[in-house]
């Protein structure tokens, strides 16, 4: 999804300039582009220029989103979840996403007992793109908190959980 393939050492130079790197492969006679950093080719600056297919009050949803993604207080390690979390929807980086939250969760499974860490996911799964199956695997994270009988007054409890978004 995010790899392009690449002719010649000009077109190989250009890409570097941009923020991406080239694999050649002499066997096929061609190489492989990657963006040296994932997170930065996801970002998007809300200042420049929408783009045209803009839909009505996208960019008042998507600043809605950051406002409350940056004002619930998530300590370092959610907020490193929650990163893995979202690695989740490029298959390029999938499997050692997957990998580290499975062990994140059977060394401590409390972690995934948050309201607020729920709450982020969701909205996660509300914004970006993920397959059926990745969206099974982050459901079941969170097990415990969607068997539990009082999760529903959990988010009750705190006013920024039940501000609508979409």
């Amino acid at each position: 999804r995010y790899q392009r393939r690449v002719h010649g050492e000009l077109g190989k130079q250009e890409l570097k300039k941009h923020g991406w790197i080239t694999i050649s492969n002499q066997f096929l006679h061609t190489s492989l582009c990657l963006p040296e950093n994932f997170d930065d080719l996801l970002a998007y600056d809300y200042d420049k220029k929408p783009p045209s297919v803009e839909w009505p009050q996208q960019r008042s949803i998507w600043r809605d989103y950051h406002e409350i993604i940056d004002e619930i207080n998530l300590d370092e390690e959610q907020l490193k979840i929650l990163q893995h979390i979202g690695n989740l929807s490029c298959t390029m980086i999938f499997k050692p996403n997957r990998d580290e939250l499975t062990q994140i969760q059977q060394n401590t499974p409390e972690k995934f007992n948050d309201v607020e860490l729920l709450y982020c996911t969701m909205l996660y799964l509300t914004f970006f793109n993920f397959l059926p199956g990745t969206r099974k695997i982050i459901f079941s994270l969170f097990d415990k908190m969607f068997t539990n009988p009082k999760i529903f007054q959990e988010f009750d409890k705190n006013s920024l959980l039940c501000k609508i978004i979409v």
